[in-house]
């Protein structure tokens, strides 16, 4: 099976904070958790992006369940790529099964090739998706229970699963 999320933010004592938990440790371990009520050894697991705040939070990583795990780096994940576990791979973005997968939505005038954005960065405090536009999905944590979102959940839940596509690469 593949799975999305984003934003995980490990280490991130503000964002832990903000999302209501007593402290960083306790955020990070709920959203290590959710992950791992989720996904399995052999599911793939792309990450949108935002996955650390500080590089020795890294090994953190290792603790997900799944051994295929791609990472869409996101506007704090500089410097980090060389701490990461070898089994994790890295992109700025990412075409799969026609969707573009980013961390910050791409705009509208560049959907043209594709069938649907997902992506992450935008949080709670902000807009879910595009309303104007039903082919944007947020695959941030906040929005989904802090676990990731099975890719046949995404094509179910959006109007092309409905409608011939015309957008295809």
């Amino acid at each position: 099976m593949v799975y999305l999320t984003s934003d995980l933010h490990i280490g991130h004592d503000f964002m832990a904070r903000t999302r209501g938990f007593e402290s960083t440790k306790e955020h990070d371990d709920y959203i290590i958790r959710q992950i791992n009520k989720v996904v399995q050894k052999k599911d793939k697991l792309f990450i949108l992006g935002d996955v650390f705040w500080k590089a020795q939070d890294h090994d953190r990583m290792c603790e997900i369940n799944c051994q295929f795990i791609d990472v869409i780096l996101g506007n704090h994940d500089t410097d980090f790529a060389k701490h990461w576990p070898l089994r994790v791979k890295f992109y700025g973005s990412l075409k799969y099964q026609n969707f573009i997968l980013t961390h910050i939505p791409i705009l509208e005038q560049e959907m043209a090739r594709w069938k649907g954005n997902i992506h992450g960065h935008i949080h709670e405090t902000g807009m879910t998706d595009n309303p104007n536009n039903p082919h944007y999905f947020n695959v941030n944590l906040e929005f989904h229970n802090y676990e990731p979102v099975s890719i046949d959940l995404i094509e179910a839940s959006y109007p092309w699963a409905s409608i011939k596509d015309q957008r295809r690469c």
